[in-house]
């Protein structure tokens, strides 16, 4: 928060909690410091948001396209076989 006093601009950052229960959760805030009319900080103001379902969605999203490039070059290694194996038998 102290870049958002020196800016003044919107600080945003993602974080990790422990629950009491042992959850693991992603949040992320949103603040800004307000100030009155002669510049000084008189409050800050900003949300949390719980955004552990979208991390989890987006490491999903990573973990199936690098599958996808696996299986592609595993097409490509197997057509370029054939290839090689037909052009050489005739």
């Amino acid at each position: 928060m102290s870049e958002g006093l020196r800016t003044r601009e919107a600080v945003r950052y993602d974080y990790r909690i422990l629950r009491p229960d042992g959850e693991e959760r992603v949040l992320h805030q949103l603040a800004r410091v307000v100030s009155d009319r002669s510049g000084k900080p008189v409050a800050v103001v900003g949300t949390v948001q719980d955004i552990t379902d979208r991390k989890r969605a987006e490491e999903e999203l990573r973990a199936l396209t690098r599958r996808l490039v696996e299986i592609q070059e595993e097409e490509r290694h197997n057509v370029a076989l054939e290839l090689h194996d037909q052009v050489g038998s005739t």
